[in-house]
Parts: structure tokens; sequence; C-alpha cells
């Protein structure tokens, strides 16, 4: 299940796990019907006994944040609005419409 963190009108979900390589597909088939823009990438970063990539991406106009780390999951930061749409598309299963 996700949990939320929120600061106004963003808001963090961790999706699932960080190494949930069916998720990931889920996420990047999702950002390619929403037309998402990438920015930045980290690539995975080694830190103690710890994994973490960033990516930064913009959907609408708005960045949003992806994050994958060790012990915490796959997360998404962003304005409430479209982390709500990206979830529910994601519950969907397939990204997209039936």
């Amino acid at each position: 299940m996700a949990s939320n963190a929120e600061n106004s009108d963003k808001v963090t979900v961790v999706l699932g796990d960080e190494y949930d390589e069916g998720l990931r597909a889920k996420l990047i088939d999702v950002f390619r019907e929403l037309c998402a823009v990438q920015v930045s990438s980290s690539g995975k970063i080694v830190v103690g006994s710890q994994e973490i990539e960033k990516l930064e991406i913009i959907i609408d106009g708005h960045k949003l944040f992806v994050e994958s780390e060790t012990y915490i999951g796959l997360s998404i930061s962003g304005p409430k609005d479209i982390v709500q749409r990206i979830q529910g598309l994601l519950s969907v299963g397939t990204g997209g419409a039936p």
C-alpha cells in the first residue's frame, strides 16, 4: 500500500518496493501516456549499503521527482492532482484505460 507525505499542494507517495521491476515498467508506461519529459536523472548512487536513483520529469508543465531508495521504496513527489492521477493509472494495471 502506498504511503503519503503532504505539504500544501505537493505530495510524496511511496508507490511500492524499489526493486519491483513490474511497477517500474508500469510507471514508465504511465509517463509515456502522460507525455512526460525527462529533465534529469542521477543514475544509481551508492551510499553505504543504500542505492539511490533520482529522476526529474515534467508533466503538464509541472515538475515531479521519482526516487528509488533501498529500504524506503519507489516514490514520486509533485503536485497532488498529478501524483493522484499517476496512482490511478497505475492501479488500472495497464497504465491506461481498459
